[in-house]
């Protein structure tokens, strides 16, 4: 039987509606997933994820990666993420350089965000050339609904 879907919405094929969004997708379970693709950055603050969080609270495994060949930070130059839960900012990871030094790699890091909740990821940086940031998360639910 072949796949047939109308509209290109979604997955036509039927299974799991994940892909690159500032949403979470629903994987199945108790498991969610979120993929932000590609995220130019360049002296700005721009956002990755927003989304609500479903009735019950999620363990958040979060890794944030940026393009290296931005080249060489100057003096004093940063960047990093920022996580904001209902409009407060509750995690700022930075990175921030030296002269002549690149940046190191983020580490993973594991959060819970609470139920119901508008939860918002932002890229940011004050260097002044292009940089390439991406995050990949996945989620687990706590607790019932």
């Amino acid at each position: 039987m072949p796949l047939v879907g109308g509209g290109g919405a979604g997955n036509t094929a039927g299974g799991n509606p994940a892909g690159v969004s500032k949403s979470l997708a629903y994987m199945g379970g108790d498991t969610w997933a979120g993929w932000s693709g590609l995220v130019l950055i360049n002296n700005s603050t721009v956002e990755m994820f927003n989304f609500v969080t479903p009735s019950s609270p999620l363990i958040v495994n979060f890794q944030y990666y940026m393009d290296h060949s931005a080249g060489s930070p100057g003096s004093n130059e940063y960047v990093g993420w920022i996580l904001t839960i209902d409009g407060s900012t509750i995690i700022r990871n930075i990175l921030k350089a030296t002269t002549l030094q690149h940046y190191n790699d983020f580490d993973p890091n594991t959060f819970v965000l609470p139920a119901n909740s508008t939860c918002k990821i932002e890229s940011y940086t004050n260097q002044d050339e292009n940089i390439y940031t991406s995050a990949v998360m996945t989620c687990k639910q706590i607790g019932g609904n």
